[in-house]
């Protein structure tokens, strides 16, 4: 079985996830780039990040943007060529996250990015600060098999938020927060204890079979896809997955699309989230 074959057999069928397609397509602005949400009166300014999700989000469903062609102006809408990174939006400055998303998209959209890669690299090396900038870099230099002279410092600075028993965070967010350093720490080439990790994140599972954060007990679809990112990348399932598919199906509304949460209305996001996490719980990598 090819691999389009077999990510639509782990999935459904296109038209079981038609419903689906159609909401993430619905989310793309005139401009080509896409929105998390259509809701009055919530954040709805479009991104480059926020472009890549839908793009991943469709490409698992079995879709397409409604307009591949305004998705590609708006990336190159976004690129600084002084700089050599992107910007979220065009008319902002280039920041390393995008930079980060933006390589990422030119690789979704299977573009040429000779152009691009070692500028960004660049930039991306000297413009890196703080841990929330680290973990989305090192998304693309994972996905692009590359790595930067500033990787020994982002790892050092990884170790010194680490816990004496390994993790990161604490209480019943220990297990979201040592997912996000745990796979960026994998994803800049360092090494973890498998079975410490697993434990960790093993004990973090809310009653409902998702996962959470510290600021609210309940399970979210964002927290279960931080950690089950990180059991995929260990070769690992969390325990009870019936109950986590539950919840996941928990948060499917009547558009086709997914809420965070149960009560709360789809985002493209949510979509994502729910789309991916099935994909690994199938046994996606």
């Amino acid at each position: 079985m090819n691999a389009t074959l077999l990510c639509l057999a782990l999935l459904g069928s296109p038209g079981d996830n038609a419903k689906a397609i159609v909401f993430v397509q619905s989310m793309q602005t005139p401009s080509g780039g896409f929105v998390t949400t259509r809701q009055p009166g919530l954040d709805q300014k479009l991104s480059l990040r926020t472009t890549r999700t839908a793009l991943r989000a469709l490409r698992l469903l079995g879709g397409k943007p409604a307009d591949r062609d305004a998705v590609i102006r708006f990336l190159h809408g976004c690129y600084d060529a002084n700089r050599g990174g992107f910007a979220a939006r065009p008319g902002l400055p280039p920041d390393p996250i995008s930079t980060s998303v933006g390589l990422m998209i030119l690789g979704e959209l299977k573009l040429p990015n000779d152009r691009y890669v070692d500028r960004g690299m660049s930039f991306m090396n000297e413009t890196t600060e703080d841990f929330g900038q680290i973990r989305m870099v090192a998304s693309s230099l994972d996905e692009l098999h590359r790595t930067v002279p500033n990787v020994t410092k982002w790892l050092e600075l990884i170790d010194k938020a680490r816990n004496p028993d390994g993790s990161f965070g604490s209480g019943s967010d220990a297990a979201r927060w040592t997912a996000l350093y745990v796979v960026a720490e994998m994803r800049l080439g360092g090494e973890v204890d498998r079975s410490k990790i697993l434990n960790i994140l093993r004990a973090g599972q809310h009653e409902d079979g998702g996962f959470g954060n510290q600021a609210d007990d309940r399970s979210d679809l964002e927290s279960c896809y931080r950690v089950v990112r990180l059991f995929r990348r260990l070769d690992a399932q969390p325990d009870r997955v019936d109950d986590l598919r539950a919840f996941i199906d928990q948060c499917e509304n009547e558009d086709g699309g997914f809420g965070r949460t149960p009560e709360e209305n789809s985002s493209l996001h949510g979509t994502y989230y729910a789309t991916i996490l099935r994909h690994w719980l199938n046994g996606g990598k």
